[in-house]
Parts: structure tokens; C-alpha cells; sequence
């Protein structure tokens, strides 16, 4: 919409706007998806992982919300903002993986890279300091653990057991990389 200026598309856009405004959990988190392990009794078990709600908020509701002025938007990316950084993320700057029963900090997947992207995009509204100090925080330990400094590459999985995965994710650089570049444009402005 933001290059055509279609009517269309904007009334999709603001339609799947409030789907995810319909879909946010009271704490400002996401369900983003439901796994099938076997210990559970129904064959379900949803996840609400931190980073995928991030990018919900930073690719969804905050881009609405400069294209409609509707601050609703603004305040349910503030609420995922919120959620990561009092819930989800430890004061060391380890995000957790997800949550389904509890927070699980045992393994964390590159693509948690882009969580910044919300940090560095709530910070261009609202000019708080907790934004950088949470993506500072976070990159640190996330290059600290995600990144193979004799490859020059992060790894796909960081596991808190030390098996971590070592193949080659092409996907995941470009993760780490949206994240990088995120928290260089907000910490850089520091």
C-alpha cells in the first residue's frame, strides 16, 4: 500500500491489523504457533515465543500504525515490547526461546536476531531508555553465544547443554543480520 496507494491493499492491511489486535494475549504476547509433542494429553501445546511476537509488532502493528495514526496499533507493539523485556528477557540479555509451560531458556534460534528490529522501532516513538539498554543487553549476549568468531557466522541453534547446532543456515545470517543492523541504528544513536 505505502507504494501503490491501493485502497485494496490497505483495507487488507488494516483487516489483518485487526486480527492481530484480536489475537494479542492480555500480557502482550503472542501465540504464534501450536506444537504436537507427545507428553501433552489433547496433542496440542501452544507457544508464545518473544521473538516472534517482536516481529508481529515491529513488521505488523507499528507500520499500521504509522500508515493509519491509529494508536491502538502503537500501544498493543508497545505491549509486545513490554512483555519481552519484563518477561522473557533476563537482565544479561538472555531472551527466552518461548514459553508454553514457563519460560524456556535452555536453546535459543538465530532467528531470534530480529527481536531488535522492536527495540529500535519503539525507540523512534517514544525516545525511552529501556529500549537500548534492552537491545544492548540482548545483542551482547547474543553475539557472545550465537556467533562463531573463527567461522565468521552464527550458528543456527545456541542449546544451554553446549550441544549447539553448527550447520551452515543461510536463512538465520540474514536473521542475525536484520537484528545487527537494527541495533546498530538504535545503540549507534546512544
Amino acid at each position: 500500500f505505502q507504494e501503490t496507494r491501493d485502497q485494496k491493499l490497505y483495507d487488507l492491511a488494516v483487516n489483518a491489523g485487526e486480527t492481530l489486535l484480536g489475537h494479542q494475549s492480555p500480557d502482550g504476547g503472542y501465540t504464534v504457533r501450536w506444537d504436537y509433542p507427545r507428553e501433552t494429553t489433547t496433542g496440542l501445546k501452544t507457544w508464545r515465543a518473544p521473538n516472534d511476537s517482536a516481529f508481529l509488532a515491529s513488521h505488523g502493528l507499528l507500520p499500521l500504525y504509522d500508515e493509519t495514526g491509529d494508536k491502538r496499533y502503537l500501544d498493543a507493539a508497545t505491549a509486545v515490547g513490554n512483555w519481552v523485556t519484563e518477561e522473557a528477557l533476563r537482565d544479561d540479555g538472555h531472551l527466552a526461546f518461548g514459553d508454553a509451560d514457563g519460560w524456556d531458556f535452555s536453546r535459543l534460534y538465530v532467528d531470534a536476531g530480529f527481536t531488535t528490529t522492536l527495540f529500535e522501532r519503539l525507540y523512534e516513538r517514544d525516545g525511552a531508555q529501556r529500549w537500548v539498554d534492552a537491545c544492548r543487553s540482548f545483542v551482547d549476549w547474543f553475539v557472545n553465544h550465537l556467533y562463531l568468531s573463527d567461522e565468521d557466522r552464527f550458528i543456527k541453534t545456541w542449546e544451554a547443554s553446549g550441544n549447539h547446532g553448527t550447520e551452515r543456515y543461510t536463512r538465520g545470517q540474514a536473521w542475525a543480520l536484520d537484528g545487527l543492523i537494527s541495533a546498530f541504528e538504535l545503540l549507534s544513536r546512544d
